[in-house]
């Protein structure tokens, strides 16, 4: 978006061709530059990407066009709580709020819409002697509706065509995300439009109209309990709905307001105004949209003691063969499932106490903040890492491709090997060919260290011949224990490594990992660091040079 921005700035405002092509060269080197600050982490995602189960794309298309946005919350760009708050318990939507939230406010949407149709106005008249920004307007309402028709997803054929035709729209889910373009040239718009507003006497005329018209809904709102049949205004719903409309009721009658406040529009009995009647003016528009934006996104954002990350103690913290794993189509829905090995085979844990609901519910955030402690001992993805303990899956939006196959082959019915494999993953070598089959298995080593980065098997080299490891079939791992100059690592079937040691090899097998990325990604960035500095120095062009 900042890019196509620079081209639009270039191609839209009067200056020599010179001058344009420097501003957009500018903009490149700034980008490249950025760029190569950022190459340690870009080099890092990249290879991630290469290798992960998005490389060939995200796959199933229901899937990927969750989050659709769906044309009846067109009403939230007006009343953002009409479906109900999270924050409060309300909410009565499916989905979660949040990936679908598109409200900026109700003085900055009526501005955005002044912003366009001036913008209409002007050029209607052919005026162009206005300022560059408010030359800006088209550029912001294509992004607007550009983000706004991607976000539909699936409800258009135009999402689903760029899904299957255009290059990178198949790596990632949720079209509603495309309203980040909407929300932000809405607001865009709304700074455009704000210093266009209306004054005249027919400006005045219809505010009244529509002040009056909202203070008459809003009282109607309140009262609306009053003579509504006892069962029909105890549904949820129409609590909520009676709730929203006197809200935004309320921000209509507030925004009328402060146009009849605006000093264009003061009755002339009333001038000369007061002194610093326009600073004040101003303060009161900051004010009533800051509290139109506070009350839209109240309890979105439920905070918790900071004991939260504190480690269990150890007593609470499971240290025998129990586990964690995804039945796969349990992973489509979000539910997580503890799992326990048993003499008989899986016994399940109760859901409710271990799966994301309730916990992480999306339609009442109270949940977890008023039982935080119970939250924290559930263990869920990501939050096992506070305490170390293993998770098969950690539900990590991009996960090695080989790996994400060995899972999903995996029979529903050996789903218990699971266990076996995530706390011992070193087997001996002869014909382990999946989990399942590994168990009673003699162990390749005495022990295993888990650095992250680095992976020591202890005792491995007086196994007499070699082994598997799991998981670790990676680009970038080499077996670097100077005492087995023999160990040498291959890849079979389920991308794991196979150990060949030397047969009486003394001492451990040491494992590290040693990305080719690395160096070049450090030397690119410290580079940049270099180039950057030396800008700071570099003389600034002159005014003369820019206003060309």
């Amino acid at each position: 978006l900042p890019g196509l921005y620079c081209v639009w700035v270039a191609a839209r405002r009067s200056a020599p061709v010179r001058v344009r092509l420097a501003r957009l060269g500018g903009a490149l080197a700034a980008v490249i530059l950025g760029a190569g600050l950022a190459s340690m982490q870009l080099f890092a995602t990249a290879d991630l990407l290469a290798n992960s189960q998005r490389a060939e794309g995200y796959g199933e298309e229901a899937l990927a066009f969750n989050f659709s946005y769906a044309p009846l919350r067109t009403v939230n760009f007006l009343a953002p709580n009409v479906f109900g708050n999270p924050g409060d318990g309300s909410y009565l939507a499916r989905g979660l709020f949040y990936e679908e939230a598109v409200y900026v406010g109700l003085i900055p949407l009526i501005a955005a819409f002044v912003a366009v149709f001036a913008w209409i106005g002007r050029a209607i008249r052919r005026r162009d002697d206005v300022p560059a920004y408010q030359q800006d307007a088209p550029f912001w309402l294509l992004v607007v509706v550009t983000g706004f028709v991607l976000a539909l997803g699936r409800h258009t054929p135009i999402f689903p065509f760029l899904y299957r035709n255009m290059p990178t729209f198949e790596l990632f889910q949720a079209p509603g995300r495309w309203h980040l373009w909407t929300v932000f040239g809405l607001s865009a718009l709304a700074g455009i439009g704000v210093t266009s507003w209306g004054e005249g006497k027919w400006v005045v005329f219809w505010t009244r109209l529509a002040t009056a018209g909202a203070v008459g809904a809003g009282l109607l709102a309140v009262a609306s309990p009053l003579f509504l049949p006892p069962d029909v205004a105890s549904i949820e719903g129409v609590q909520v709905l009676v709730r929203e409309v006197a809200m935004t009721s309320l921000w209509v009658a507030l925004a009328g307001a402060l146009t009849l406040l605006y000093a264009g529009n003061v009755p002339e009995r009333f001038i000369p105004l007061p002194g610093g009647w326009n600073r004040a003016w101003a303060v009161a528009v900051i004010v009533v949209v800051g509290v139109d934006l506070g009350w839209a996104t109240r309890g979105l954002n439920p905070t918790v003691s900071a004991a939260f990350y504190n480690p269990l103690p150890e007593d609470e913290v499971t240290t025998d063969v129990m586990v964690r794993g995804y039945w796969p189509q349990a992973t489509l829905d979000l539910v997580l499932f503890g799992q326990q090995v048993t003499d008989d085979g899986l016994e399940f844990a109760d859901p409710e106490e271990l799966g994301f609901e309730p916990w992480l519910n999306g339609q009442d955030y109270r949940v977890a903040q008023s039982d935080w402690q119970g939250f924290r001992r559930a263990n869920l993805p990501n939050m096992n890492l506070l305490d170390r303990q293993y998770l098969l899956n950690n539900f990590d939006p991009l996960v090695l491709a080989e790996y994400e196959t060995m899972i999903d082959s995996i029979p529903a019915g050996d789903i218990a090997a699971l266990a076996d494999y995530a706390v011992d993953r070193v087997y001996t070598d002869d014909g382990v060919i999946a989990v399942s089959e590994s168990l009673g298995r003699a162990p390749f080593a005495r022990d295993m260290v888990d650095d992250f980065n680095q992976v020591t098997l202890v005792g491995a080299g007086a196994s007499g011949s070699g082994g598997l490891l799991r998981d670790l079939c990676h680009p970038g791992w080499v077996a670097v224990q100077s005492q087995n100059p023999g160990t040498s690592l291959s890849c079979d079937s389920f991308a794991s490594y196979f150990m060949d040691v030397e047969p009486g090899s003394p001492g451990d097998v040491v494992l590290a990992y040693r990305a080719g990325w690395v160096r070049p990604g450090a030397l690119l960035s410290l580079a940049s660091v270099i180039v950057l500095v030396g800008v700071f120095f570099m003389p600034r062009p002159t005014r003369a040079f820019i206003k060309m």
